[in-house]
């Protein structure tokens, strides 16, 4: 196995007499200086995720084969995977396609539509052109001089694919493969070569036996195909290349349907330009067979070269070098308005389902969304990010920031006093979050771009980079109460809050999410830079998800006609029985300060001592969650209050509850509240501005003194049917509304 310096050694002696060529290798400091100051760079795969073109750079991304597997997002779970070659072509100003079903595959696969801005030229292969003008003679002498058994047979070509996820580990059987050559030779008229998959070849150079019918790393693969005479092979896209020959190709695959599991295809054996066979016996009889088998197969191998090398005329390279240097190059032009979303950290909390719920609702036929996040490998952040919408994009960033020593520092001053000061202001590193931009979107450009957590400085730096028409962020609470909210004997907001609120005059809009929520904000932080630019904008509720999840009782599980509720206790599930003749109450929210949840408790000690059979379940999880425990202990609420734990479907528990309960001291708009009202649960919620507005000042619910003696009071008279008759909230015409007013922050 040639070592990198040998290789580059072995490259340079073959093209010495170019003297424009020069070969360097990757990741090296010569590697890294051509990288950044090469006018025009090409890649048939990907450059690594730090790689950043600059605005004058020209990039090329040529690929390297018609997909036949599954790839991109296509495969499933695989947004990880995924995302450096999108990265990479979202960076590119020309990406090459073969034919129009590669097209379709980059465009879907990768999302690109609606978003690439740079040229996607469907004209063929440029390598392929050396499979079609290679001289013969000299591509088998340049076998011979690599050591590869040559003789006067004919040629058969193997050329397997690799197995397996990661691209270090193939777990090509290397054994089988030198038995199956061994057996093809011994059985054949043919001359048999093995070109293993470049992940593979290190493992396959260990295998003394196999050398003489090794194809080196190094050898062209399309110069090599010019002398093949009949090709065998699995689920490599070689055959692609292949089909310029007219030539026959055989598809040999031992695990067809576990890798077909695995990957999955885009085009069945029935389609495909030749037999298909699964065993070694089957292979044999087939070689020896082939010219009559192949006569199966010309209808099939005609549609193949017709769809798959319709542009193969030996002068692709010739086209692609004249679009590279053309002056005006074609770009495309998305017919659709193109929004960009920072929604957070995708963690379990309102900010994230409403995030989701926005993108559930969203008209994609008018706008093409983007959301962007963190690089992440967290369950829980994924497992959200499953519920997105697929028409919605992910992009994931990968850190760290894109900045010189002295931009590292600004951006560190920045973030520890703010941007309140002209000197601050001064020091404000804005090419260094504009490279950032370009680093993750490459030539990508948004109309609108919104911060839709509005509780991390170093997000909306990034969308501050950008050339939008409009720069939105959101205050999903009161913030001056959030900044200043105090967990175990710390404020864990307050630094990250006072940094955002400082680059609030760099906004067009700062949305809060609910009128009486705007009138807190503009009283706390308005200044004479953004007094003009407080607005609202409700959230939305995802009424297809409440809808369906509401028939699914997953989380219960019946026993001699008992019904149970399943709850995670200390790392055990654990089941509370369910009774539908108790008075069952529940509550919902991150177990944190602000959610009140201490009050609920206490004032639900009153309501057992009038009714034991009453039952309080609290879904969710954070950092009081030991403190209420021992609060529900101190209280002797072991057998009545419950806390649940996270529930991805809290729906179902919600409708067969008699009431549910919100105790919060301060709230933006609470997402759950509009849930429960969406499901006709009955609702009682402590009496502050946001669930004022919410429950239409008392006509959709019980507002209540946020105490536990009123809350005790209230729990009560809602379980003795003491209340009045609330109106039924119209989910449909409060979705109708919260959406015109989004659309209309893009329009302001």
């Amino acid at each position: 196995m040639l070592i990198p310096k040998q290789k580059k050694d072995v490259y340079s002696d073959e093209y010495k007499k170019y003297k424009n060529v020069k070969f360097v290798i990757k990741e090296s400091d010569e590697y890294l200086e051509f990288l950044t100051s090469s006018k025009y760079i090409l890649n048939n795969s990907t450059f690594p995720a730090y790689f950043t073109k600059k605005e004058s750079q020209i990039y090329v991304n040529t690929w390297h084969g018609t997909p036949l597997k599954h790839m991109g997002l296509d495969v499933e779970n695989n947004l990880l995977g995924s995302q450096n070659i999108i990265k990479n072509f979202l960076s590119s100003d020309i990406i090459v396609s073969p034919n129009k079903h590669t097209t379709n595959v980059f465009k879907r696969a990768f999302k690109l539509e609606g978003i690439y801005e740079g040229n996607l030229l469907e004209i063929g292969y440029p390598r392929i052109d050396l499979t079609l003008g290679a001289d013969k003679k000299e591509v088998l002498n340049k076998l011979k001089n690599c050591d590869v058994s040559i003789g006067d047979r004919q040629v058969l070509l193997f050329a397997p694919t690799w197995r397996g996820q990661d691209v270090n580990k193939p777990e090509d059987s290397i054994e089988e493969i030198y038995h199956m050559v061994m057996e093809l030779k011994n059985s054949t008229n043919y001359q048999v070569l093995v070109k293993v998959h470049p992940f593979a070849y290190k493992i396959a150079m260990k295998y003394t036996q196999l050398k003489p019918f090794l194809i080196p790393d190094s050898f062209d693969t399309n110069e090599l195909l010019s002398v093949v005479d009949l090709l065998v092979t699995d689920y490599s896209s070689i055959f692609f290349d292949y089909l310029v020959t007219d030539k026959p190709i055989i598809f040999y695959s031992q695990d067809y349907e576990e890798y077909e599991n695995d990957r999955g295809f885009y085009i069945s054996p029935e389609e495909l330009p030749g037999p298909s066979v699964y065993d070694l016996d089957s292979l044999i009889d087939t070689v020896l067979n082939i010219n009559n088998v192949s006569e199966k197969y010309i209808d099939n191998y005609k549609k193949f070269q017709n769809e798959y090398v319709p542009y193969e005329n030996g002068k692709v390279t010739e086209s692609l070098v004249k679009a590279m240097f053309k002056k005006d190059s074609i770009k495309n032009v998305s017919k659709k308005e193109k929004i960009l979303i920072y929604p957070g950290g995708m963690r379990n909390n309102g900010i994230t389902t409403s995030a989701i719920n926005l993108l559930e609702n969203i008209d994609y036929d008018k706008y093409d969304v983007t959301i962007f996040i963190g690089n992440t490998s967290n369950v829980e952040v994924l497992k959200n990010l499953e519920e997105v919408n697929d028409n919605a994009r992910i992009i994931l960033r990968k850190g760290p920031l894109l900045a010189t020593t002295t931009e590292k520092y600004r951006d560190a001053f920045i973030k520890n006093r703010g941007l309140e000061t002209v000197v601050t202001r001064i020091l404000y590193p804005e090419l260094a979050y504009q490279r950032e931009f370009r680093k993750i979107f490459g030539n990508s450009n948004f109309d609108y771009v919104v911060d839709f957590s509005g509780y991390s400085m170093f997000w909306p730096k990034i969308l501050l980079g950008t050339k939008s028409k409009k720069k939105i962020i959101y205050l999903h609470s009161d913030i001056l109460s959030d900044m200043n909210r105090t967990v175990n004997g710390k404020k864990p907001h307050y630094i990250n809050l006072k940094g955002v609120a400082s680059l609030y005059h760099r906004f067009d809009h700062l949305v809060s999410v609910s009128e009486e929520t705007k009138k807190i904000n503009f009283k706390n932080l308005s200044t004479p830079s953004t007094c003009n630019k407080f607005t609202s904008s409700m959230n939305t509720i995802n009424i297809k998800k409440i809808n369906t999840l509401v028939e699914k009782d997953s989380d219960f599980l019946e026993v001699e006609k008992e019904k149970y509720l399943l709850i995670n206790r200390d790392n055990e599930i654990e089941r509370v029985q369910f009774n539908t003749d108790d008075y069952n109450v529940m509550a919902m929210g991150r177990l944190s300060p602000e959610k009140g949840f201490d009050i609920l408790i206490n004032a639900f000690k009153g309501i057992v001592e009038k009714n034991n059979k009453a039952k309080l379940f609290i879904l969710g999880d954070g950092p009081l969650k030991l403190s209420l425990e021992n609060l529900i202990k101190k209280l002797n609420l072991e057998d009545n209050v419950y806390l649940v734990g996270q529930k991805s479907n809290p729906f179902y528990i919600m409708k067969q509850c008699d009431l549910f309960v919100l105790s919060s001291h301060y709230e933006g708009q609470s997402m759950v509240l509009l849930e429960a009202l969406t499901l006709n649960t009955n609702v009682l919620a402590s009496d502050i501005p946001a669930n004022r507005y919410v429950l239409k000042y008392g006509d959709y619910g019980m507002l209540s003194e946020n105490t536990p003696e009123s809350i005790e009071q209230g729990i009560y008279r809602f379980m003795c049917n003491n209340t009045p008759d609330y109106e039924t909230f119209n989910s449909k015409e409060y979705n109708l509304t919260a959406l015109n007013e989004f659309y209309s922050l893009l329009k302001k």
